[in-house]
């Protein structure tokens, strides 16, 4: 680009050069993930999680519900996904801000719907009247539950998940010259002393790996917080066009949340599955409900207000 041919004005110069550079550097971006990027069948595996999973996965009961809702993980999904926009933009540094964010959600949505915290705590965090819980308080408080205990016991998860955030906390907030600009985002070009970010390899590997390294730690929360997600059910062959909005997983999305998980934690969910009592139980709930018939599906579908020649 030739800077004379450049408008005086700042921010239409600077929409010209981001305009110029965005496409080249996405097109490039989008190559080296499809053709170079080792990890891109991971990659996507996560980013299903993220998008079709992550909001389901939360405690489906009514108190859990009332606490937090959605919130928590819906707003997390949004920030993975907006990573992974930075990361096509050549926006690598900023990513990290989003993956503290949204692993912080997850933690603190857990947090929220375990049994020892009080409702209205939780809601006035909801409504922006009480900050977001300490992380590491947070984390803490939730290894003196069962699930989350036992598996601090066996996979020492709390010092795991404490070391990840602090390292996502460096990149935040710059722990020196390892974390600034030039190291994590190395391509980074001026013209008319406007930035102009662009592809590059070493920006963008370590960005998709932490990025993984992201989901794989919120996939452990999911399943410890939740553990009825580890067990897919075919809900449709018991509740029609009406199946619980969370707190259950189908097989694939269940295989799924099991191929993320860290291979150091799967020992412990594997056996969960086979010797847990509530999973035993909630097993054996739902092959004791009668399957659906056809007239219960029109009628849901009626009920819906489905027009059966639209089906």
């Amino acid at each position: 680009m030739n800077p004379f041919d450049l408008s005086s004005n700042h921010f239409e110069a600077r929409k010209k050069i981001l305009i110029a550079s965005s496409s080249d550097s996405m097109s490039r971006c989008v190559e080296y993930i499809n053709e170079k990027y080792e990890s891109r069948g991971q990659l996507k595996e996560a980013v299903d999680f993220c998008f079709h999973d992550l909001i389901e996965a939360p405690k489906g009961d009514v108190e859990s519900l009332a606490k937090v809702g959605f919130f928590p993980w819906v707003e997390a999904s949004k920030e993975l996904d907006q990573s992974l926009s930075l990361i096509l933009k050549g926006h690598f540094k900023h990513a990290y801000d989003s993956y503290r964010r949204a692993i912080e959600l997850v933690i603190t949505g857990a947090f929220y719907v375990s049994d020892d915290v009080d409702k209205q705590k939780a809601q006035e965090w909801m409504k922006s009247d009480r900050s977001t819980p300490n992380f590491k308080r947070a984390c803490e408080a939730l290894v003196k539950g069962s699930y989350f205990g036992d598996l601090n016991k066996q996979c020492n998860w709390l010092d795991d998940i404490l070391d990840f955030f602090w390292k996502l906390s460096d990149k935040v907030h710059v722990k020196g010259i390892e974390n600034s600009f030039s190291e994590v985002s190395p391509v980074y070009s001026f013209i008319n002393g406007i930035g102009d970010p662009v592809f590059s390899e070493k920006g963008c590997k370590p960005a998709l790996d932490t990025y993984l390294l992201t989901v794989s730690h919120i996939a452990v929360v999911v399943a410890a917080s939740n553990p009825f997600v580890l067990q897919g059910f075919d809900l449709d062959i018991k509740f029609g066009l009406n199946p619980p909005a969370s707190g259950f997983f189908y097989p694939r999305q269940a295989e799924r949340l099991a191929g993320l998980i860290p291979t150091r934690y799967k020992p412990y969910f594997e056996r969960l599955l086979e010797v847990d009592e509530n999973l035993i139980g909630i097993r054996n709930w739902f092959e004791s409900l009668p399957d659906i018939t056809e007239e219960d599906v029109r009628a849901q579908a009626e009920a819906m207000g489905f027009d059966e020649r639209n089906t």
